[in-house]
């Protein structure tokens, strides 16, 4: 592909939608959403690229459009930008709002657009303390993206305190406005699960929370960034490739700034690096 990996990601859109039956055939698009693009990998040989797409959502169109000028190492340009499909599901397990443990909050069947048999509805009424919790299963202890299914018609932001097996995962996790109550959106969250049994609950910090329709817990993928054998996915700040040496399975700081081709948002970063042997008087950074 001409264009450089540090530039993909600003290269794709993506929209979703889902169409309201109708007695004719087809119907009009509902809920249109234009999810954002937070990464595009591409592979080593040049010849796919990987997205991680914010928001997607179960049961929805997914349209995403790749804008050219991309071409390959000949010239020759792409044959077709487009592609659609329908999301069926989402990896992971997904557990309804309606079969959860409630405290302050009921059954509702009153908004359209929720999944499973209704969603849980936090009345307007002060109810500081009130609760959804979800009993989840996961096959092994890791880090957990959770995804919140709400609606948030109200005029103002809805923050629920998210707390899983009892301990504070957030103090006041965001549900931003959907702007109808019949709108349904995502937010997500990372938290480490044990393997087997965990208590999800989310607790009303405020007059009132944002209704819930489900969460999807899902396990967070690792992403190599460095192999022990080669730079690939690194490269320099004005987007060359990178040259720090490698050897002996490590990378050595030399040579100027790197970073990574992939942009990311929220994430975890593990990392391993040696430091040289020196004597005492060797000191600050001068130590390595």
């Amino acid at each position: 592909m001409a264009a450089g990996p540090a530039a993909l990601t600003s290269r794709y859109a993506v929209q979703q939608w889902r169409y309201t039956p109708t007695s004719d055939y087809g119907g009009p698009k509902v809920d249109l959403e234009t999810p954002g693009v937070s990464s595009a990998i591409p592979s080593a040989d040049g010849t796919k690229v990987t997205l991680r797409i914010n928001g997607l959502e179960a049961g929805r169109v997914v349209h995403v459009q790749s804008p050219r000028p991309f071409s390959s190492a000949s010239g020759q340009t792409l044959w077709s930008t487009e592609a659609w499909y329908t999301l069926n599901a989402l990896p992971g397990s997904t557990y309804e709002a309606e079969q959860a443990a409630l405290s302050g909050a009921t059954v509702s069947t009153e908004h359209a657009g929720y999944s499973g048999t209704g969603y849980a509805d936090f009345a307007t009424t002060a109810n500081t303390g009130g609760y959804t919790e979800w009993t989840a299963n996961v096959p092994s202890a890791g880090s957990y993206s959770l995804a919140f299914r709400y609606a948030n018609g109200g005029t103002t932001d809805r923050p629920l305190a998210v707390a899983v097996n009892g301990t504070t995962a957030s103090p006041a996790f965001s549900f931003p406005l959907t702007n109808a109550w019949n709108t349904w959106r995502t937010v997500s969250l990372s938290a480490t699960l044990p393997a087997g049994q965990s208590k999800i609950r989310v607790t009303t910090t405020g007059a009132n929370g944002a209704n819930l329709d489900n969460v999807a817990v899902a396990a967070v993928p690792r992403i190599a960034l460095f192999d022990g054998a080669g730079l690939a996915a690194w490269e320099t700040t004005d987007g060359n490739p990178a040259t720090w040496p490698v050897a002996g399975g490590s990378m050595g700081s030399l040579g100027g700034n790197i970073r990574t081709r992939a942009k990311f948002g929220d994430f975890k970063l593990h990392g391993e690096w040696l430091e040289p042997t020196y004597p005492p008087e060797v000191t600050g950074q001068a130590r390595g």
